[in-house]
Parts: structure tokens; sequence; C-alpha cells
């Protein structure tokens, strides 16, 4: 058994576990896609996950942490009939020189369990910032690709970590964990020193910093407003089409807490992705609600008549402002902050949930499609005219759908 340097890496608590499964979600389908398409193309273009605060790879409970997860998702591909990647590789880096030795320990064993020798793996000993030449050829390298940033604390620097994903030109996933908590306390002392941490971490000067507080305090916003407001300032420098925002808790007394402790942001232009981490938040949300009504479900969790009446309602609201493609909705509905305390998972707009609600609002003449006609192969029933699941399987298919209120 390897032991770790760091006492937050002693056990796996059930919100990291949640967290853990959001990241395989993302991960799994970010990998499935870029194989397919690679199959597709005739290509054999290269795939690679960085993982930029990558822990000792375990926890002392014998947990996997996310470098061990990501090998044992590269597993599939192992068998080199079944992938079309010339090679898939990893690249961690690690501040802490145990951790370190722990994580290289860790994953050579993995790999060896597994049998992936063939597995490339560059170990960054020290801050991600002090590799970040190296980093950047990797990302230019290979144009299929996987960053998960899951700092401690307020160790992040947006405007670094920006600079690097931002060397390739190619559609990287990412996936960044941010603890708000922690900066909502900074926030409420905001004249204080400790400011300063806030500042670099989303790289913005203090008198713009209270500015903006002052600004949406003055609107009756709240510190979490805030904070919101500069994950979006900072996220908007990457050009992706989804920005996707979940809250998730904390544990406490080895139970979960009803709160927004945390938000993981997955930031995105892979509709699949967006999709499967949305479907896993709304798996999460559901196995929450049904723990605190005694595993009993009503009939607004069941009926697919009632079940998503908030999108609904949701969609509607976006409608009245203008017509859109099924894509410029889904983005719209995709990009908010989805909350941990408040939302349950019929409140989230993954594929099913977002096309059983517009196919309600159609079967009940609330919305109309325009120009059906246009939409590509698949998308539309000829017998129902209803949205089938093609529809928001890819970009190009939700774009060539375009609805509206009748």
């Amino acid at each position: 058994m390897i032991n770790t340097a760091q006492e937050h890496f002693i056990e796996e608590k059930p919100h990291t576990e949640i967290k853990h499964k959001l990241f395989k979600a993302a991960l799994d389908t970010s990998i499935a896609i870029a194989n397919g398409i690679n199959y597709s193309k005739k290509e054999n273009k290269s795939y690679t996950y960085i993982d930029l605060y990558a822990g000792a790879g375990k926890f002392n409970d014998e947990h996997k942490g996310s470098p061990l997860l990501a090998i044992n998702s590269f597993e599939k591909y192992s068998d080199t009939t079944k992938r079309s990647f010339a090679n898939i590789q990893m690249v961690v880096a690690e501040k802490d020189a145990k951790n370190i030795e722990c994580l290289t320990q860790n994953i050579n064993e993995e790999k060896q369990n597994l049998s992936l020798n063939d597995l490339s793996c560059t170990f960054c000993n020290g801050s991600w910032e002090t590799h970040s030449e190296m980093l950047k050829k990797h990302i230019k390298s290979s144009q299929w690709g996987f960053v998960f940033v899951d700092p401690f604390s307020l160790e992040l620097d947006f405007n670094k970590l920006i600079e690097l994903i931002n060397e390739s030109p190619y559609y990287k996933d990412i996936l960044i964990l941010i603890n708000k908590s922690a900066q909502e306390r900074i926030l409420g002392k905001i004249d204080e020193p400790d400011i300063n941490k806030l500042c670099d971490y989303f790289n913005i000067t203090e008198s713009n910093l209270k500015r903006m507080f002052d600004f949406v305090k003055s609107k009756g916003g709240s510190n979490e407003t805030v904070i919101q407001h500069l994950i979006k300032r900072s996220i908007s420098k990457l050009d992706k089409d989804y920005v996707i925002n979940v809250a998730i808790t904390r544990t406490r007394n080895g139970k979960l807490e009803d709160s927004n402790r945390f938000y993981l942001c997955l930031i995105t232009s892979a509709i699949g992705v967006a999709n499967s981490f949305l479907e896993k938040y709304a798996e999460e949300l559901e196995d929450k609600t049904l723990k605190n009504n005694n595993m009993q479900l009503s009939l607004l969790n069941t009926s697919p008549i009632t079940r998503y009446v908030s999108l609904e309602e949701q969609v509607i609201k976006i409608l009245t402002k203008e017509d859109l493609t099924l894509f410029k909705l889904s983005q719209k509905m995709y990009n908010v902050f989805h909350s941990w305390k408040d939302s349950d998972g019929n409140a989230i707009p993954h594929r099913q949930a977002l096309l059983t609600a517009i196919n309600n609002l159609l079967n009940n003449r609330k919305i109309k499609l325009i120009t059906p006609e246009k939409a590509r192969l698949g998308c539309i029933s000829n017998k129902t005219n209803k949205l089938l699941s093609q529809s928001l399987n890819t970009k190009e298919d939700a774009k060539s759908i375009k609805i509206g209120l009748i």
C-alpha cells in the first residue's frame, strides 16, 4: 500500500465520489467521441489526458484518484483493434515531492495491472506552471484530449490556465473544480489583505473586484453571484460552445450536506460530453431526492408528461425573446449554474429531459418547429412530427432545427 503525503488524501469522501463520477462521465465520453471521429475519418490522431493537480493517485483507503481513474478509462482501448488513436498519453503534475513519488509508483502499478504498457506517461515534479512550456507542446501536439484541474483551495491562477489551454486550436474538454465557499469567505471580508488571493485566482485588480462587488450588491446579488460573474468572465476567454457549472456539496460527519460547496465547471464544444456530464449530475440529484424521501418517488418524478415541467417553463421563457435553433436553445439551457441545494434531477436539461420537455410543448401546441423540412434526416419523426434523440447527437443536427412560440 502506498501512503500519501497530504492530509486531504486520507480517504475518499462521499462528495469526492460524486466529483469522480462526474469526471468519469465526461472523460469516458470525450475519449469515445474522439475515437469514433478518428475512425469515421480514417485518422489516428493521438489523445492526451492532462491532470494539473494529480495528487498521489490514490487515497489511503485504496480508492483511486483521478489519474488512476483515467487509466481505467483507457483500458477499453488497450486492444488496438478497438481504438483509432495512434497513442494515448498522460501528463500529470504534482508539486508535493512525496505525492509525486507515490503517484509515479501508483501509476506504474496500475499500468502493469491493466497491461497498458504502451500508455505514455510524463510526470511533472513541481507546480504545473513551472512546466508550462512542456505542457504547451503536449497540448499543441494532439487534437483530442481532456484537461482536469482539481486544485486545493485557491491555488489556481485562472489566467495562466486559460493561456495554457488556448495554445491549442483544437477542441479539448476541460473540467475545473472551484472552491466556491473559500472564495465567498474571502469576499465577506473584502477589505482585508486576503482579498489578493481572490484577485490572483481570477486575474482581476483589487479595485475592479471591489467595483464588481459593489455593483452586484447594489442589484441585490450575493457573494455567490459575484463568484459566478468572475467565473464567466474568466471562461469567456475560451472559445467553447458549452460552459456548464454544477454545484456539489461537501461531506460533514460522514454525510453529504445540502449545500453548494464547490463548482465543477465543464468547458467543451462536444454536445455528447456536455450531455453525459449533465445526465450523471441529474442521476446524483435523483439519488439525493430518493434518500431524502425514504426511497419514494412522486408522480412528478416518474411521469414523462409532468416530470420536466420546470424545463418546459424555461424553454418558454427563453423562446419568448426570439426563435432559436435547438443548438442555441441547448446552449442557453446548459450554460447556467446548476444548484445541488435547490435543484433536483428533473431540473437538469440533459438530452432526454430537454427533448421530453420540448416534445411535451409541441404536443400541447405551445411551441412549433419552424421549417421542419430543413432538419437533418433522422432528427424529426415523420409520424408524430416530434424531435428524436438524434436531434441532439451533434451540433450539426441541433443547428438544423429551429423552434419558436405559437
